[in-house]
């Protein structure tokens, strides 16, 4: 586990990263979130942290994420020791060993097939429905959905800059999703929210499969499992 010490230190650099304009708060509170939940780094304080920690770390993490982001979070740790030294909370920096990272994605992402694709269309209501499409067909995010206006829909193709990134995506929409969508997107409580999203689809899936299963594994699904599928061939 990381001790109280390590993540005030952590907490301290990700504030510093925010303050700077490197990373916005939420990923602030994310990074936090998953590295204290892998839990792997032991318990003693920073600078004596050894090679094989962070090494336990690297492999813990794999089950996780895949190699552009382990290779991201090798980085990060190198970076937050120096700037731990450069700041003087430690007087040397630990060695972090190799922490190699795979060449592979080793957990391969989860995807629905085709089956489940169907029976989450016939069992859903309009908005489960409107979220197939929009995941599958568009290749959003949560974050994408809740940003999602009525005048990004134009005809049957959804012109919308990426949330995360800001790039443009043009996505075509078939006619029986563009029908099932209305604005702004609602759940019983309200106007959907990112968070939302992502709570209604594991609560969707949940109820119909018995476990959660991620929203995000739908724009994974098109890609790994049909390969560059042409919407506009399905109508």
């Amino acid at each position: 586990m990381l001790t109280s010490e390590a993540l005030t230190l952590y907490r301290a650099h990700q504030d510093h990263k925010v303050a700077m304009g490197i990373i916005r708060a939420s990923t602030r509170g994310n990074n936090l979130q998953l590295l204290t939940e892998l839990g792997v780094l032991r318990e003693a304080l920073v600078a004596e942290l050894m090679p094989r920690d962070f090494e336990q770390l690297m492999a813990h993490s794999a089950g996780h994420w895949g190699a552009c982001r382990l290779r991201q979070f090798r980085h990060f740790i190198n970076g937050w020791l120096g700037w731990l030294e450069e700041s003087g909370y430690i007087q040397h920096r630990p060695k972090t060993g190799k922490m190699e990272t795979p060449r592979y994605r080793p957990v391969p992402k989860q995807v629905y097939t085709p089956a489940e694709l169907r029976q989450l269309w016939d069992a859903g209501n309009g908005l489960t429905r409107s979220l197939l499409g929009l995941g599958l067909f568009a290749g959003m995010n949560c974050a994408d959905v809740a940003d999602l206006t009525e005048e990004y829909l134009q005809g049957q193709w959804m012109v919308q800059p990426r949330t995360k990134t800001g790039i443009p995506r043009r996505a075509f929409l078939p006619s029986w999703v563009v029908s099932e969508l209305s604005f702004p997107m609602r759940t019983t409580r309200g106007v959907i929210h990112r968070r939302q999203v992502s709570t209604y689809w594991r609560d969707t899936t949940r109820r119909l499969w018995g476990a959660p299963r991620p929203f995000t594994a739908l724009r994974t699904t098109l890609r790994t499992v049909a390969g560059h599928v042409d919407a506009e061939a399905l109508e």
